[in-house]
């Protein structure tokens, strides 16, 4: 599986007649958020799903960092490298 479609930022349609599509930069339309259910809160649940690829970036750039720190203090009980890895592994599909 690749995962070429994250390594771009995603955008929250301006288009009047399809309010609730994200578009990748190329065009393509990753994410249909018609409301359904009567649910009221769509603009976060679009601004949340339209950060995914940056957000994605900014974990997989932090890691080395996490773990380099880690290696040097020790886990702990600090979670965060496992909340982190768990995040990659889940958008990556893995």
């Amino acid at each position: 599986m690749t995962n070429e479609h994250i390594k771009t930022q995603w955008h929250i349609s301006d288009n009047k007649k399809m309010p609730y599509l994200i578009y990748n930069n190329k065009g393509y339309a990753v994410a249909d958020c018609k409301v359904y259910h009567g649910k009221s809160d769509i603009k976060s649940d679009m601004n949340l799903i339209a950060a995914a690829p940056e957000m994605l970036e900014a974990l997989e750039s932090v890691l080395p960092d996490l773990k380099h720190y880690i290696s040097i203090q020790g886990a702990g009980p600090d979670k965060r490298l496992e909340a982190v890895i768990s995040a990659i592994k889940k958008a990556k599909g893995e």
